[in-house]
């Protein structure tokens, strides 16, 4: 169905311009949430890089590797919450010298961004969110160990894997959505009806227009409400134009009818005397003026 008029108007204006605002404010919801979200799991990574690790680590960086990788793995083991997450443990020479996945992790620092950007960083500490070599969506916060001599000597990193969060986000998105467009509809069908309210009435004063204006002076516009509104008052003053319209017409039609009436009387007594005249000869001298 084509959309002309007053509706074409308001679906190009004020419906677009509602859906534009509450698509607006929805979206900042969802930034809102994934922002809150995503905070919230740094600072729960974070809240491990503390002065602890530190504590643990600086009587033996810079010393032997295998004591470094014996107290690594002491280290992780010991971490109540790796269900958690996952610990690594970088030794100096970049590898990975334990994991709590107890699997061998093939990265290198080279390959770390949170770990390398942790080394340039003045509080030695940097998070790092993408996808692994796995494909998983994962967040990580690194933590360097105490340099020796100014050279890399260890990082510390806590890993957890975004795949819950990612949920949650599109299940909250998800939401949001559904509530936007029965929102949408709503506001819809409401403007609808109020349009309703417009254009039916409109219509029917252009339809007694049209027929005042093909002479019919009998039309009136019925109101089905009679609302103290602009529009009630619109017909009834169109009303009122088209009984005054029709007042004068039937005035000018009864002076009309007296005149002809009024003329049609010494008309007809003088035709009549023409024809006496000229048929009757003996019509002569007085009788003939």
């Amino acid at each position: 169905m084509k959309i002309k008029g007053i509706s074409k108007r308001w679906a190009t204006n004020t419906l677009l311009i509602t859906a534009l605002i509450l698509f607006v404010l929805l979206s900042v919801c969802v930034v809102f949430v994934i922002s809150y979200y995503r905070n919230y799991v740094t600072d729960y990574l974070s809240g491990y890089a503390n002065e602890s690790v530190t504590t643990f680590f600086s009587p033996y960086v810079g010393g032997s590797s295998d004591i470094f990788d014996q107290k690594a793995k002491e280290f992780v083991d010991s971490f109540a919450d790796k269900s958690r997450m996952e610990i690594q443990v970088v030794n100096e020479k970049g590898t990975v010298s334990y994991s709590s996945s107890g699997f061998y992790v093939s990265e290198t620092v080279d390959e770390m961004e949170d770990v390398k950007e942790a080394i340039e960083s003045s509080s030695g500490i940097s998070k790092w969110s993408g996808f692994n070599n796995n494909g998983e969506h994962i967040m990580s916060v690194s933590m360097i160990l105490p340099k020796v001599d100014g050279e890399f000597s260890g990082a510390v990193r806590f890993i957890t894997s975004l795949r819950a969060i990612d949920r949650q986000i599109i299940g909250f998105v998800f939401i949001i959505l559904l509530v936007y467009f029965i929102a949408l509809f709503f506001v819809a069908l409401s403007g609808v009806f109020f349009i309703q309210t417009i254009v039916t009435p409109v219509r029917k004063i252009n339809d007694a227009a049209r027929q005042f204006i093909e002479g019919d002076f009998d039309v009136r516009i019925e109101s089905e409400d009679r609302d103290d509104d602009e529009i009630t008052e619109l017909a009834d003053s169109i009303n009122g134009m088209i009984a005054e319209v029709a007042a004068t017409d039937k005035l000018k039609n009864d002076f009309i009818s007296t005149v002809s009436h009024e003329l049609r009387t010494p008309l007809t007594a003088i035709t009549g005397w023409s024809e006496t005249i000229a048929y009757d000869p003996a019509v002569q001298g007085d009788s003939l003026r």
